[in-house]
């Protein structure tokens, strides 16, 4: 009973920052990007928040319970490398441009079809991160209580969707505050109590490939594609790309994003060890990934598991929000908005609202429909990165390519990938495959487009 007040206290605590924010959102670049006026602290946890999702806080410690190490460094140390990478590579471009909006970067070197596609291509993985998010949120608080799947997930959507359409980016930057600070309190008391119990005494016992960062047996081109993914898909990421572009100058932009990537490392720790303190409760598990929770019940008084319970709560809203943000962005402003022709402040604002609420409810019903959290988070994955990283890379500084250089890199880097995966099974690494399709693609179309005389869109990336 407990449990479920804390819940419906915390989502009521959510919306009500929401509706506090909104008195200070004006225009689109209020909503969308907080006004580009976030300092260290709050770009800082949104960086961190964002990417540190629950999903991955339960996947790390079952992994490592049951295999160890080498899978955490190519799914989840990947991710924090390439938070570093965008923070010291590009975060500072991106802010610098004064974009709203992921996809801008490909109309103001592209043109505005590239735009569209890129917008195309970014939803879907968005709208079906967002939705697996808000159905783990179901699956972990109906183990907690009484509450079923279907109720769960109502609360989790509704509360997300409420303070995002109120409130906005600003929203989300204070509630992703909170979460964050939720996450690393919940996970620190939890580490320490497993410590002050003798949870590590049997490390010895603990096989010693379990702490290899790579696994022998793992194909080169496997892991390598593996390492691609994740420092690739962080570097695109759209919803952490949304903090950099909130960020209140550049500077900020930069080292808030390097500092959120080293509180992912230095978190991303915790989880580890829990996974390693496994054996000292449990010889095996039907499902490794409720180990944490098991834990956690075990180790933890009342009191303080239900904290735990808000730090699991907090690292799903945390992502939740973001992803909704960005879907809506990117189908606001960069598709309904110049398509009307809609000019007033007021009603691109509207708009934007209206694209959160709407996409907001259609990953609800993806996640009441989906069979599983990993099923929704594969399909999310198939809408890879590999056509959209290699324009990325080329946006700052060059004028190799245009328009059919750059539609030419999004069909061969989504059509290879989407193909190796559901179509054909020739394809042994898909997204490998797919990247330097990609690449030798745009290179190859770049080339003609020159040699045709076809002047590039002009960019300026000062």
């Amino acid at each position: 009973m407990y449990i479920v007040l804390g819940i419906f206290a915390y989502m009521a605590l959510q919306i009500l920052i929401g509706i506090w924010v909104s008195r200070k959102i004006s225009n689109e670049t209020d909503y969308l990007i907080a006004g580009r006026n976030l300092g260290y602290t709050l770009t800082t946890f949104g960086i961190f928040a964002t990417w540190f999702a629950a999903e991955g806080l339960l996947s790390v410690s079952g992994e490592v319970f049951q295999n160890g190490l080498p899978l955490i460094t190519e799914d989840y140390l990947t991710w924090a490398i390439g938070i570093l990478v965008l923070g010291l590579f590009f975060a500072a471009r991106l802010r610098n441009n004064k974009l709203v909006t992921f996809a801008d970067l490909f109309q103001r070197r592209f043109g505005l079809l590239v735009e569209k596609i890129v917008a195309i291509v970014l939803i879907p993985s968005i709208l079906f991160w967002a939705a697996g998010m808000i159905r783990a949120f179901g699956v972990t608080i109906a183990g907690f209580t009484e509450l079923g799947i279907f109720a769960a997930i109502t609360i989790a959507a509704l509360s997300v969707i409420l303070y995002t359409t109120f409130g906005g980016m600003l929203a989300d930057a204070y509630t992703d505050l909170i979460q964050g600070l939720f996450l690393i309190i919940g996970l620190i008391v939890l580490t320490a109590f497993m410590l002050a119990n003798g949870g590590l005494n049997h490390i010895e016992e603990i096989p010693r490939q379990h702490f290899n960062l790579t696994d022998p047996s793992t194909p080169v081109l496997q892991s390598v594609q593996g390492w691609m993914v994740g420092i690739f898909g962080s570097i695109t990421a759209t919803e952490l790309i949304a903090r950099i572009l909130s960020a209140k100058n550049a500077k900020v932009a930069k080292w808030s994003t390097v500092m959120g990537g080293m509180l992912f490392i230095v978190i991303l720790a915790l989880p580890v060890l829990m996974g390693f303190a496994g054996g000292h409760l449990f010889q095996t598990l039907d499902d490794p990934e409720q180990l944490i929770v098991l834990q956690a019940e075990h180790y933890l008084p009342g009191v303080l598991y239900i904290l735990f319970i808000g730090a699991l709560i907090s690292a799903i809203l945390s992502t939740v929000d973001s992803t909704l943000l960005a879907a809506g962005s990117l189908l606001a402003h960069n598709f309904f908005i110049p398509l009307t022709r809609i000019r007033e402040k007021r009603y691109k604002l509207l708009v934007n609202r209206l694209a959160v609420i709407f996409l907001g409810l259609l990953a609800f019903l993806i996640a009441l429909n989906g069979k599983s959290v990993h099923d929704i988070i594969f399909a999310a994955a198939s809408f890879g990165s590999a056509g959209i990283v290699v324009l990325y890379f080329f946006s700052f500084g060059s004028k190799w390519g245009g328009k059919w250089a750059a539609l030419s890199a999004l069909f061969m880097g989504t059509l290879i990938p989407l193909s190796g995966e559901y179509l054909v099974s020739f394809i042994a690494y898909p997204y490998f495959t797919g990247f330097f399709a990609a690449l030798i693609a745009y290179l190859l179309v770049g080339g003609i487009e020159r040699w045709m005389k076809i002047p590039p869109v002009s960019f300026r990336n000062d």
